[in-house]
């Protein structure tokens, strides 16, 4: 773990096993799943670059892969290796804590959120409210995470049970005052949800600044493939290291090292870094993995190309 003086300002969580997205996080953590070859923790990371925070990225499943896609893009970030099972995301923030290596006031992003928030302007939305946590969040008609009416959260939702509940639904970004962090058991696993955002709401200490600005949370593999056709027509965070073509219809992507041959891209074809098609093929409205190759008379849409087979979980 590197060290300094200067504590960290914000936290990217980035342990997460990423079930729902096996088999891709088999062999590759979740945090470094590449959204046109960009890293989806590093969406998060250069938001706080752009803020000058420092950040403190927690890692656990396949640590060593996750630390060398990120380290580029936090160059004087605290990397916090957890057990194989890890703290979980508020077990985190309490050994963080008890490590001194956090501000009074942070930033936490959730390691698979791509969303367009300012992490300094959060930081001094939550400052002016004065609750000990400020959580950013969409509204929903039903799905949502928190009741809230004037600016603060009235109600914690489990959606699980209610999923019909109309209100906000959590963006996985939050400021926190480090004395939030009192509510988290003082031993074993922990999360955010059930050990801060609860406890915190019942008490009226949880603010909200609601976005209606796009949240690309990529949990699934219908997440992954959506996020990477959103960003492929709307651009944002870090720059793609491949090209952007424009079809009719859309754009493609070609990665690093990747060969497409002539009519095989249609309008939200992504090849990502040597991945590779062969002539009488078709790729359109789908992500083929990286090294990955699609064979002629394959029909690659609506997936994610991994292994010879489209996923679309």
């Amino acid at each position: 773990m590197t060290t300094g003086a200067r504590k960290a300002g914000a936290v990217l969580l980035a342990a997460g096993r990423g079930t729902r997205l096996r088999p891709l996080t088999d062999h590759v953590p979740k945090p470094a799943l590449p959204l046109l070859d960009v890293p989806v923790g590093a969406f998060g990371l250069e938001a706080f670059r752009r803020a000058d925070m420092r950040p403190l990225v927690n890692l656990s499943h396949l640590a060593a892969l996750a630390e060398r896609a990120l380290a580029p893009f936090a160059p004087e970030g605290l990397w916090l290796n957890e057990p194989p099972e890890p703290f979980g995301t508020a077990g985190t923030l309490r050994e963080a804590d008890a490590r001194g290596l956090l501000d009074p006031t942070f930033v936490v992003w959730n390691g698979d959120v791509v969303a367009p928030v300012d992490p300094r302007e959060l930081l001094e939305e939550h400052l002016r409210s004065g609750a000990a946590v400020t959580v950013v969040g969409h509204p929903v008609d039903a799905g949502a995470d928190f009741a809230f009416a004037g600016g603060r959260a009235t109600a914690f939702i489990d959606r699980r049970e209610r999923t019909d509940a109309p209100g906000v639904r959590f963006a996985g970004i939050s400021a926190m005052s480090s004395s939030a962090l009192s509510s988290i058991p003082p031993v074993g696993p922990a999360g955010i949800g059930e050990s801060i955002l609860r406890p915190l709401t019942e008490r009226g200490e949880v603010a909200v600044v609601v976005t209606r600005e796009s949240v690309l949370d990529v949990g699934t593999i219908r997440d992954f493939s959506k996020a990477s056709e959103r960003l492929l027509n709307h651009p944002a965070g870090p720059v793609p290291p491949g090209t952007i073509l424009d079809l009719d219809g859309g754009r493609s992507y070609l990665g690093p090292g990747s060969r497409a041959a002539p009519g095989v891209m249609g309008p939200g074809g992504i090849l990502l870094e040597d991945a590779a098609t062969e002539p009488g093929a078709r790729v359109e409205r789908a992500v083929v993995w990286a090294g990955d190759y699609v064979p002629a008379g394959a029909v690659v849409e609506d997936c994610v190309w991994f292994n010879g087979r489209c996923l679309r979980q």
